[in-house]
């Protein structure tokens, strides 16, 4: 039920349950719905327990237990009092728990342990009694992902850095796109956390589930600092994806230009192609960056260069209607009559979209 048609406590509820729901994809800075609760594996009588959890009640929560209630009580999202008491940062509650036996590695409806749960906003000293007795630091939930993963992903360095202390794998691949802890501080920009990662001995050239490297989304989410740290500490400056693409086709779809100044300074090839013959400048036609295309021209890319399928980068500037790059690709020698595999020139695909600037542009170069 959702907040505002129940108590506080069962708002809360419905918080904590979607959080843990999301706590792999909160690291993308992805909005996720809430899943839907299952039925409880408890009678209600287990909730007082949960209850007492929550609010950091110790002298209830001896009383239940000396009458009965199993401390691994489930509620009807198959949360326990640990669960509870370490999202709700009940350090005192932790250890009682624990110390009566609580089952660290126990899980929720979405494969989460209390260590997930701390991952998402926790304290050290929680993360030390949850090590202490035992939780598995690569546990994975429903999302694939890991305890360590959520915590770079959340910024959480402190506890980041506890857990690999301890011992958890730095190049564990999570999540739906298999990303490793350092392609999420690359995503997020989040240079303090990569060199925590770096200097543990993070795989600079690891590659997530499309074969892209920390360095490619490092670039394209503009963290110029870290992508000068990742060169820096020996990254190459031109992997490429399953696309046969580059950090540079990358930022061919934003405007980071200092960051494209920067690889290319440092040896990256500019008229790369990848597995389609597109080069960096292509990519251009598509997004519509003139700034971006203006820089790969002026870095010796050829205007007039055609991919696999015979399309120019004007073909796809006039394809997609993107009159600034349509305007300097013909400043800078565009050829408006080359046809391409189709036997189209630019100013055809622009009159098949009925883009009248674009048409307007082309018929006059």
């Amino acid at each position: 039920m959702p907040p505002g048609n129940s108590t506080r406590k069962d708002s809360m509820k419905f918080f904590i349950t979607c959080i843990f729901a999301t706590l792999s994809i909160t690291a993308f800075n992805i909005a996720s719905p809430c899943f839907a609760s299952s039925e409880p594996e408890t009678k209600i009588e287990s909730y007082p327990f949960h209850k007492a959890a929550q609010s950091g009640d110790l002298e209830k929560v001896k009383t239940l237990l000396a009458h009965g209630t199993d401390v691994n009580a489930k509620d009807s999202e198959q949360l326990t009092a640990l669960h509870w008491a370490v999202f709700l940062k009940q350090d005192a509650m932790v250890e009682l728990l624990i110390k009566e036996g609580a089952d660290v590695n126990t899980k929720n409806v979405y494969g989460q342990s209390a260590l997930h749960a701390l991952a998402s906003d926790g304290h050290s000293e929680i993360a030390q009694s949850l090590i202490k007795a035992g939780a598995e630091l690569d546990s994975r939930d429903q999302f694939d992902s890991t305890p360590l993963e959520i915590a770079v992903g959340r910024g959480l360095k402190g506890i980041a850095q506890l857990l690999i202390q301890n011992g958890a794998r730095l190049d564990s691949h999570n999540g739906p796109d298999g990303d490793t802890p350092l392609h999420v501080a690359a995503k997020k920009g989040l240079t303090d956390i990569a060199v925590l990662l770096i200097e543990s001995g993070a795989d600079l050239q690891a590659k997530n589930e499309i074969e892209a490297a920390p360095l490619h989304l490092a670039a394209h989410s503009g963290a110029r600092e870290l992508v000068a740290l990742l060169i820096t500490k020996g990254a190459k400056v031109a992997p490429t994806d399953n696309n046969g693409q580059t950090p540079l086709h990358a930022l061919a779809y934003t405007p980071h230009k200092e960051i494209a100044q920067l690889l290319i300074a440092k040896g990256a090839d500019p008229k790369t192609q990848d597995q389609f013959q597109r080069t960096p400048l292509h990519l251009c036609g598509l997004s519509g960056q003139k700034e971006m295309a203006d820089l790969f021209i002026a870095a010796g890319n050829d205007v007039n260069a055609v991919q696999a399928n015979g399309d120019t980068t004007l073909h796809l500037a006039a394809k997609y209607g993107h009159l600034p790059v349509i305007t300097l690709l013909l400043e800078k020698g565009a050829k408006s009559d080359i046809q391409n595999k189709q036997g189209k020139t630019p100013l055809q695909l622009a009159e098949e979209q009925k883009s009248a600037e674009a048409v307007k542009l082309l018929q006059n170069p």
